[in-house]
């Protein structure tokens, strides 16, 4: 399910007949795996990973969290997620005992992404779709603006990827 609406996108355009929207709803499309592809994620997403225990926090590989469904040791035991702090920006997970998880392994059922689409991310839905659409359309006139990016392989504009990177988590190198 596209997280933009059709006639949403089309009155960014600024198209109001119906000639198109076959065609607008397939670079939607495209729009919208480009960026799942850049992000992982784009609505809420669910994932089961393997991760490590044996210390006082599980990392998992996705953020952000939504919500996490279940913590299972490779024993079979489980742990209670009430009974877990959750950082759901860093996708971290810690006992609020601040006890360790004392299993070497544990599977994490969980879904990464927004119930509801931040605007920013919706926006880059749009500007990636209007990008594809005019590509669609043939050449026009060399415009002033940036279109696109170099570090993207001149796929995604700069205003595109300014909006995506607004999900990458800040951190070390």
């Amino acid at each position: 399910m596209s997280v933009v609406l059709l006639d949403d996108v089309k009155v960014f355009l600024n198209i109001s007949d119906s000639i198109h929207n076959a065609a607008i709803q397939d670079v939607i499309d495209a729009a919208e795996a480009i960026i799942v592809k850049r992000l992982g994620f784009l609505g809420s997403t669910a994932y089961t990973a393997r991760v490590q225990g044996g210390c006082y926090a599980l990392t998992l590989p996705h953020a952000p969290i939504n919500t996490v469904t279940s913590i299972t040791g490779t024993s079979g035991a489980t742990v209670t997620v009430a009974d877990c702090y959750i950082h759901q920006g860093a996708g971290v997970v810690e006992l609020d005992s601040g006890a360790t998880f004392g299993e070497r392994w544990y599977d994490v059922v969980y879904s990464v992404g927004y119930a509801t689409t931040p605007d920013h991310l919706t926006l880059a839905v749009k500007e990636l779709t209007k990008h594809l659409f005019k590509a669609q359309r043939g050449p026009t006139r060399r415009s002033d603006t940036d279109e696109a990016a170099p570090t993207a392989g001149y796929l995604l504009p700069y205003r595109v990827q300014s909006l995506l990177d607004l999900e990458t988590p800040l951190g070390f190198a």
